[in-house]
Formats: structure tokens, C-alpha cells, sequence
């Protein structure tokens, strides 16, 4: 009889293009965040007090976004009237990690600033700590079974905070 052919298993995996690709990602969202500080200076500080003081809460609202945005969104869809404010709401969850993760780099950078006793400005104080931090995050992701934790966490918190603030224009409450 005819023996059956093996299988053709092409795994690749190659470490240099994963660690580029955090990199890039890191350079592109440090460089947005810059820009950001430019317009939104004021908004980024309100958030990343809230990160700073109420991290627990951040991370419970930012949690409460991810069960209960299922939900409306389906709810939403379903009433045919408000399909387009689902799509709204769905594109404005990643703007609200975007500001969050922003928020959080700001706040990084001027604790990297204090640290080493210099006083920047806050364009390069973000851009150089939202780099720093997305790209910690991004290399502890490529460590297998555990990688997804820090990223789940800082995610958590950064949409929370930027929910709890509605995107830094309210001060929340405690």
C-alpha cells in the first residue's frame, strides 16, 4: 500500500521582525502621543492623576468596559436605530486606549524625568515615556504564557482611566 505523505509544517517564528514590529509600534504611538500633549495637555494630566491615585478603580471601570460593551453593542444593533452609534462607540474604545496608554506614558516619563534629577518638557516627557513604557510592554509579550498579563493590566487601566475622566474633561469623584 501507499504510504501517506507527512505533513508539512512550516513554523516561523523569527524574534528580530517580532521585536522590530514592538519597536516601530512603540516609536509610532510615542510620536502620537507627542502630538497629543501638544493639543490635549491639560486632558492627558486629569487622566494620568486618575491613573496615578485611583489605579484599582481605573482598572475595575476598564473591566466593566470589556463586559459590558458586548452587550450594549448587541443591544444597540439590534434596534436598528442605533447601528450607527455602535459604530461609533466601537471606534472610540480604541481612541479611549489610545489616551489611556498615552496618559500613562506621561506619567512614566515624568517619573523617569524626576528620577534622574532633570526637568523636561512635557512633549518630550511623554514621547519618551509612552516609548519606554509600550516598549517594555511589548518585549514582556513576546515571553510565552505570561506575556499577555502586563499588556491585559495596562490596558485595563488605561481605558478605565480614560472612561472614568471621559477623556480627561471631567475630574471623577474621590
Amino acid at each position: 500500500p501507499d504510504a501517506p505523505n507527512p505533513p508539512n509544517v512550516n513554523v516561523n517564528i523569527n524574534p528580530f521582525w517580532n521585536m522590530a514590529g514592538k519597536v516601530g509600534q512603540a516609536v509610532l504611538i510615542a510620536v502620537i502621543g507627542m502630538l497629543l500633549t501638544l493639543f490635549l495637555q491639560p486632558q492627558l494630566d486629569r487622566t494620568a492623576s486618575v491613573i496615578v491615585r485611583q489605579p484599582f478603580i481605573s482598572g475595575s471601570y476598564g473591566l466593566l468596559v470589556f463586559i459590558a460593551l458586548p452587550v450594549a453593542l448587541l443591544i444597540m444593533v439590534v434596534t436598528l436605530i442605533l447601528i450607527p452609534v455602535a459604530a461609533i462607540v466601537v471606534l472610540l474604545v480604541p481612541l479611549a486606549w489610545l489616551f489611556g496608554v498615552i496618559a500613562l506614558g506621561q506619567e512614566v516619563g515624568d517619573r523617569f524625568a524626576k528620577a534622574i534629577n532633570q526637568v523636561w518638557a512635557p512633549v518630550l516627557s511623554t514621547g519618551f515615556g509612552t516609548f519606554l513604557l509600550l516598549l517594555v510592554i511589548g518585549l514582556m509579550e513576546l515571553i510565552p504564557c505570561i506575556g499577555w498579563i502586563p499588556s491585559a493590566l495596562v490596558t485595563l487601566i488605561s481605558i478605565g482611566a480614560a472612561v472614568m475622566t471621559v477623556f480627561g474633561t471631567r475630574t471623577p469623584p474621590g
